[in-house]
């Protein structure tokens, strides 16, 4: 619901441009400002759990992306009111997604952990492209917009509180330990807390900002979110824009679900099969590989079939989910797990800052100049990644090795 939900507006792109008499220079801002405010609230939201609870914070971020349901539900349908149910929309999964990344590795050794983040990646891309094809279902259904958007936000994210509150433990609060390494640690099977493969990690943000590592980290992390948090606003309009029906649109990506679950949940089973629980690599196998397909896409796309498409988009949709899943374990990993919250949270702020710049900057220049040149910027994205992941893969190696 946290990537999905966000971008469930995107989704309803159409809908919303003819409904609301705007073109896709607004759409662009109405899209984007749910990631903007999911990530200021997600650096929030590393601080929020220092003080609480990671099972507390998730909640509160939950209620109060159920309250945005609310507010498109009984809201006054302006555009003013649409940008308010969003930003509040994206404040809830911006304090959700912090503790969410960083509970999903706090459960899991080093060696599974690659896997259970890239279970956890998968299925957020998988809300993303499913929020295309729920839309479509509700466009074929009659269903009003703002209606589906709002029963899903406050139906799915009140039900989540709910389980949530009954069935989760909370980690620290259970075992009073902030990962399970640390309980290893009296069994002999982990070293001591703080000190990894990796060797002993930053604590605090002194140490943290003279680090290499972190450093190459974040800029992959604003830069990554140029292309993973705006391709659920592009590549609907670029599909359109090469002669394909909205329901053909809607096949093409739809396959796309299969394939992150897929491959985001083999990069970590690869990161520990073949790299020793290195991520660096699959990052660069992910998203290089990702690159160059979205390439293909964009130069074959209305010239072949539905099926074609279609192929190239799982393909090049997975290859992105290899390589989110360990980027997204390798944040939480770069510091002491008592500091990791807040290394996520910086994380993920700015990988939406990015995806909010770069989605109303995708939106201005498709209206005013075309498409050519929004989808250079976006395939351009890839490489800087690559070129900062080549980085970060020294700087990893060196670590393990001194």
């Amino acid at each position: 619901m946290i990537y999905g939900g966000v971008q469930i507006v995107a989704a309803f792109g159409q809908q919303i441009m003819l409904d609301m008499h705007i073109g896709e220079e607004q759409l662009s801002v109405l899209s984007s400002l749910g990631t903007l405010s999911k990530a200021l609230a997600a650096f929030l939201g590393g601080f929020i759990a220092a003080r609480l609870s990671a099972k507390r914070t998730t909640l509160l971020g939950l209620a109060v992306m159920g309250l945005s349901g609310i507010l498109y539900l009984v809201g006054s349908g302006s555009f003013g009111g649409v940008c308010l149910s969003s930003t509040v929309q994206g404040i809830g999964g911006g304090i959700a997604n912090t503790c969410l990344i960083a509970m999903a590795c706090a459960w899991f050794p080093r060696n599974e952990r690659g896997l259970a983040q890239g279970i956890t990646s998968g299925i957020s891309g998988a809300s993303i492209v499913l929020a295309t094809v729920y839309a479509q279902l509700c466009v074929d259904a009659g269903f009003p917009w703002r209606q589906s958007v709002g029963w899903l936000l406050a139906g799915a994210d009140f039900g989540l509180c709910v389980i949530l509150g009954l069935f989760y433990k909370d980690l620290n609060a259970t075992y009073h330990v902030n990962n399970v390494d640390e309980l290893l640690v009296n069994q002999g099977a982990a070293p001591a807390p703080g000190k990894t493969i990796l060797g002993r990690l930053p604590g605090n943000w002194g140490e943290l900002l003279k680090d290499r590592t972190f450093w190459y980290t974040v800029s992959a992390s604003l830069i990554s979110g140029f292309f993973t948090l705006t391709i659920g606003f592009l590549m609907p309009l670029f599909l359109l824009s090469r002669g394909y029906s909205a329901a053909e649109k809607t096949q093409i990506m739809g396959g796309g679900a299969v394939s992150s679950l897929i491959m985001a949940t083999l990069s970590g089973l690869v990161s520990s099969a073949f790299f020793r629980t290195r991520r660096s690599e699959t990052i660069l196998i992910g998203y290089g590989t990702s690159g160059l397909l979205f390439f293909a896409l964009f130069l074959f796309a209305g010239r072949i079939p539905v099926f074609g498409a279609q192929a190239l988009f799982f393909l090049a949709f997975g290859m992105m989910y290899l390589g989110v899943g360990p980027f997204w374990t390798m944040c939480s990993e770069i510091s002491d797990p008592t500091f990791s919250p807040r290394c996520v949270g910086i994380c993920l702020m700015l990988s939406g800052v990015g995806g909010f710049l770069m989605t109303n900057l995708l939106g201005l220049v498709i209206e005013r100049v075309g498409m050519l040149p929004a989808m250079v910027m976006y395939l351009a994205s890839f490489a800087v990644v690559v070129l900062l992941t080549v980085g970060l893969m020294h700087e990893e190696r060196k670590r393990i090795a001194g």
